[in-house]
């Protein structure tokens, strides 16, 4: 596993991920009171302290409210003041392009999302560069010029990753710039 990624846990959880052989991991799921989580291509699997990932979550590491804590403030910097735009989006794009996002008690203002307190989940999506990903489009739409189009699709069906190798192919002739 990335070592960009097992930086933002605490040392259980850190030293399992890091025996973790696969590159087909999506997500890294940590919910307070239930065992790590790992999305796979093949599927939702738990955590082992060896590093195993196993259908059965009888085994794997259970999750607490400390862990979820340590993560927070490690994916913040610690200075959760200077991510309150980030947090009141639910997500904290961290080193890499990952994405951790964020699960807890909302605090509005005015019907605005202002925040989020009492973190009970964090979820890290898993950022990888996928070549390719937006060749029908630009064969399809973007051919002779480019146009409007709405990108949309359900969570992890890779939005983001047409989105950037659009953007990067879009790049070679045109002046790019991603706001995302």
């Amino acid at each position: 596993m990335d070592s960009e990624i097992i930086q933002y846990f605490p040392a259980r959880i850190a030293s399992a991920l890091a025996q973790v052989k696969s590159s087909d991991i999506w997500e890294i799921r940590l919910r307070t009171g239930r065992p790590a989580a790992v999305v796979h291509s093949k599927g939702i699997f738990y955590l082992l302290s060896s590093g195993e990932l196993s259908p059965d979550s009888t085994k794997a590491i259970e999750v607490t409210a400390d862990d979820i804590r340590r993560v927070f403030d490690s994916v913040c910097q610690y200075s959760i003041h200077s991510h309150t735009a980030q947090i009141a989006s639910c997500f904290i794009t961290v080193a890499g392009g990952h994405r951790a996002g964020i699960c807890g008690t909302a605090v509005t203002s005015g019907g605005r999302l202002e925040t989020v307190r009492d973190i009970s989940g964090i979820n890290f999506r898993i950022a990888r560069q996928c070549i390719g990903a937006a060749d029908k489009i630009m064969r399809d739409v973007m051919k002779p010029k480019p146009k409007s189009i709405l990108l949309c699709g359900e969570p992890a069906s890779g939005k983001t990753t047409v989105l950037r190798d659009l953007c990067r192919q879009l790049g070679v002739k045109y002046s790019v710039s991603l706001i995302d």
